[in-house]
């Protein structure tokens, strides 16, 4: 009886173990298939204490990474990049559960080979191949029904190949294979072998079908075949080339600068190839000299494959003589009835023109017009202008031209032009015009004169435009004594001159200044002085400003400014000006020049002082004559007054109290009643301020508070 009862208590356990560790239950997941990477959905219960997930049943490596988890019933990871075709395993600290259903990853290509190493057995690399020749694939998740019809080599699909086991396919490479790379489809994906082998590629050996035939050095040609990925080297002859694979079919090589007619050769890891027909190497023009020159000049041409050079033409007339000195040298000779034009080589391999032209003599057949004012657009018709370096007339350099085409050049007559003919020069020489062209002169124009006003004697520099051959200047119609100076005058103004407009003659007509020199010997200078505040505050800061004008005729020399200060203020500062003198009640200003219609500011800062009435005065002077003393001087009045403070009530809770803004020395106060000593205390209320006023609203207390504005120092 005692075993049987044992026998039932084990029974019991074995059923209530496993409701308690509450092992984890895979009821679904999605999607059902992927390549590594995938983000899969697993969804059961019993989640609680997760640890991993395994593709699949705990296989090593197929560990997949958590990405999501609700903490109970549902799961996201990525499917790792070993995972097998198998279930999903959840594992928790209390067990682990699998799915009844497979997951089926997109296959993985580990390596593939057509021969192994003998000794180690890992793929000999570069893997190499032929049509026919066998190709082993050796990875996972290939036990796939859609893996029989998707394993391509190089782009061309194989037929029938060979699926051994899940992790092996064997199959002859097909005809038409080239290099590429090996791709494995199956219902899940596609895999390539990117990590190992250059890219997982498979090379063949490389063909080339045609190419460029022929080009000069430096130029980028096309070679055109198959298998032409992973391409290595490309040789013209035997010269190495750089080279661009654009394509399986495509390379763009840059023909070397050495290279010499011969075959091309394609090399990449799968083999090489060399074409049976020759690349041939194009002439090519680097340089030339002398770069121009007269009909009969000996031109030597350097560049490349200048070998076999049958003709060297100017512009499109050919040379007299030439020869062919080796594969790098050609001389010629300049042809007659040639003109400035590129040259051009012609060869048994191509044809080149070079960059930039010869240069023939110009010649300067036609001026048009003959003679004109500065300003005047000139016309040159001749030849072989192209290239002009330099143009002039009558032996000065014109810095403004313009050539069009080769027999046509403009350009304007400049200021300070002088008669003569024009020269032409370019890299081959220098052509004069037959005939002179003559530069006229227009009449005078005056654009200013300084000064504008004196007495009679007085120096007048007069400045404009055609003023160097003036024969006469007069000052309201009085006739000066005058001197040229560059390209201006100086005159003297004469006895008997009055105040007018100055004229200007010369023997192509006269000029008359826009403004009259004004003759006389005074000036009128003005002074205006202004207050800051009127009424000011007592114990307050005043400004003085002032404004001294000279109102001319003519200038002065030695202008001054005296601002005399009232008593009772204390002077503070200057604004406006930097050079001044203080003595006591006098500040003086010592102006010095004033042009006519010039003037001068300054502004003087003071403290005042007790209230009284303020008088200041300014006055301006200087040695010239002055027809109205009268402006000379200014007087400001200035009334300084205690501030005031102003109150009313607003409503039975409130009281508004306001007083000047200037008032910044002024502190209010505040006490509960009037008695024998007081007690104030500062109101340390902000009021409002506008710039002329503050403003502050105060509740009303009672008994009633009153308020005063005491002198802060």
């Amino acid at each position: 009886m005692v075993p049987r009862l044992l026998i039932s208590l084990s029974l019991m356990l074995s059923l209530v173990v496993p409701a308690l560790a509450a092992f984890p239950t895979v009821t679904d997941f999605a999607p059902k298939k992927g390549p590594p990477g995938t983000t899969v959905q697993i969804v059961g219960f019993n989640f609680a204490g997760l640890t991993e997930v395994d593709f699949f049943n705990g296989a090593s490596g197929a560990q997949a990474q958590i990405v999501g988890f609700d903490g109970s019933s549902s799961i996201f990871v990525l499917v790792p990049p070993d995972a097998q075709n198998g279930p999903i395993t959840v594992v928790t600290t209390h067990g682990s559960g699998s799915s009844a259903a497979y997951f089926q990853p997109a296959p993985q290509i580990k390596d593939f080979y057509t021969q192994l190493d003998p000794f180690t057995l890992n793929p000999v690399t570069p893997v190499r191949g032929t049509a026919g020749q066998m190709l082993t694939i050796r990875g996972l998740n290939f036990n796939d029904s859609t893996v029989q019809s998707s394993v391509f080599v190089g782009g061309v699909q194989v037929a029938n190949p060979s699926i051994v086991g899940d992790n092996q396919i064997e199959f002859a490479l097909p005809q038409g294979a080239q290099t590429g790379q090996v791709i494995v489809t199956n219902s899940a994906g596609a895999a390539t072998n990117n990590a190992v082998f250059s890219g997982g590629y498979i090379y063949f050996n490389p063909l080339v079908t045609q190419f460029t035939p022929s080009a000069a050095a430096g130029a980028s040609i096309d070679i055109i075949g198959q298998s032409l990925l992973g391409v290595t080297d490309v040789r013209f002859g035997s010269v190495a080339a750089q080279f661009t694979v654009v394509s399986g079919t495509n390379i763009q090589a840059v023909v070397p600068a050495t290279a010499v007619d011969g075959p091309l050769t394609v090399t990449s890891p799968g083999g090489s190839f060399i074409t049976t027909n020759n690349f041939l190497i194009g002439p090519s023009i680097i340089s030339f000299s002398p770069v121009g020159g007269p009909v009969g000049t000996v031109v030597t041409i350097t560049g490349s494959g200048l070998s076999n050079t049958k003709t060297v033409l100017f512009g499109s007339v050919a040379a007299t003589t030439g020869t062919n000195i080796n594969a790098t040298t050609v001389t010629a000779v300049v042809p007659n009835n040639t003109f400035t034009a590129s040259l051009t080589v012609i060869t048994g391999n191509g044809t080149n023109v070079s960059a930039t032209p010869f240069y023939l003599p110009p010649r300067v057949d036609g001026v048009s017009p003959s003679s004109g004012l500065v300003g005047t657009v000139v016309t040159l018709t001749g030849v072989n202008f192209s290239g002009t370096t330099k143009v002039e007339l009558g032996g000065q350099s014109i810095a403004g031209f313009t050539v069009t085409g080769t027999n046509k050049l403009t350009l304007t007559v400049p200021a300070g032009a002088v008669s003569g003919v024009f020269r032409v020069t370019n890299p081959a020489g220098v052509a004069t015009s037959s005939a002179a062209f003559t530069v006229t002169l227009p009449t005078p124009s005056i654009t200013g004169f300084t000064p504008t006003g004196g007495p009679v004697g007085t120096q007048v520099t007069i400045s404009g435009f055609n003023l160097a051959n003036a024969t006469n200047v007069a000052f309201n119609g009085q006739n000066a004594v005058f001197t040229v100076n560059g390209t201006g005058l100086v005159a003297t103004v004469p006895n008997g001159a009055t105040t007018g407009p100055i004229r200007v003659t010369n023997p192509d007509g006269q000029g008359t200044s826009a403004n009259s020199f004004t003759v006389a010997s005074n000036a009128d200078l003005k002074v205006t002085l202004t207050a800051s505040l009127n009424p000011a505050i007592a114990y307050g800061g005043l400004g003085y400003s002032m404004q001294a004008v000279n109102r001319g005729p003519l200038a002065v020399s030695d202008a001054q400014l005296v601002l005399t200060l009232p008593s009772g203020v204390t002077f503070d500062s200057v604004t406006g000006s930097q050079n001044f003198e203080l003595q006591g009640s006098k500040v003086t200003f010592p102006i010095g020049a004033m042009a006519v219609n010039g003037s001068f500011n300054v502004t003087v800062l003071v403290r005042v002082g007790a209230p009284s009435t303020l008088t200041a005065s300014a006055n301006i002077s200087s040695s010239a004559q002055d027809d109205v003393p009268a402006n000379n001087t200014a007087v400001a009045v200035v009334s300084a007054q205690l501030p005031a403070l102003s109150f009313d009530r607003l409503d039975p809770g409130s009281i508004f109290l306001q007083w000047p803004s200037p008032a910044t020395n002024f502190v209010l106060e505040s006490t509960l009643q009037l008695q024998v000593s007081p007690t104030w205390q500062t109101v340390t209320n902000s009021p409002d301020d506008d710039g002329v006023t503050r403003q502050l609203v105060l509740p009303a207390s009672n008994p009633a508070t009153f308020f005063r504005l005491r002198l802060n120092q």
